[in-house]
């Protein structure tokens, strides 16, 4: 008979691979397309396909698992998504960077703009998280106390008043995917 005993837990995305990145991207749009989205579990892997390769031609299958992306390949992958969205699927997304060049901005500033761009339907953001984290992930909101994430790895939430007194959000990473408005 085998010793069951306690068993450590299982590993999850994220433990063992540094895709963070791309699954951020994927849940920015995931977010920005809404819960009526007709996109189903199929084209979200052709997604996730695209990013892949796309990570591939900019720094190589075994960088982009082992060591992930930076800031700028993230926004290259995140160009390619928007294009990928458009031709596929008709789905127009546009994107903004408001911290783009001003990586000092106040926490308390960068949670104020958090809560105010998630709390509108068709929004995602990706930030980067800084810190003991090192980590791409996507917010869902912002409450009195917490952001709260919509993340690959099982993060749920960080303090607001942790973010406050620590580098963990880093502004100039912050990426808002967002539905193009159809002009009437």
């Amino acid at each position: 008979m085998t010793n069951l005993g306690k068993r450590p837990p299982p590993f999850q995305q994220g433990d063992l691979d540094c895709l963070c990145g791309i699954y951020a991207i994927i849940n920015a749009v995931r977010l920005s397309v809404g819960p009526q989205s007709p996109l189903d579990d199929a084209d979200w892997e052709h997604l996730f396909f695209k990013l892949v390769k796309e990570a591939h031609k900019q720094v190589g299958s075994l960088t982009a698992l082992t060591y992930g992306v930076d800031t700028r390949q993230l926004w290259t992958l995140i160009k390619a998504a928007l294009k990928h969205m458009e031709r596929r699927h008709g789905v127009r997304l546009l994107t903004n960077r408001p911290f783009k060049r001003k990586p000092d901005t106040d926490p308390s500033a960068v949670i104020s703009w958090l809560s105010r761009q998630t709390a509108q339907p068709g929004h995602g953001v990706i930030v980067g998280l800084g810190g003991e984290f090192d980590h791409w992930t996507t917010v869902r909101g912002v409450t009195d106390r917490y952001v709260t994430l919509y993340d690959s790895a099982g993060f749920s939430r960080i303090q607001i008043d942790r973010c406050r007194r620590e580098d963990i959000i880093k502004a100039e990473s912050i990426v808002e995917v967002l539905e193009k408005p159809s002009r009437k």
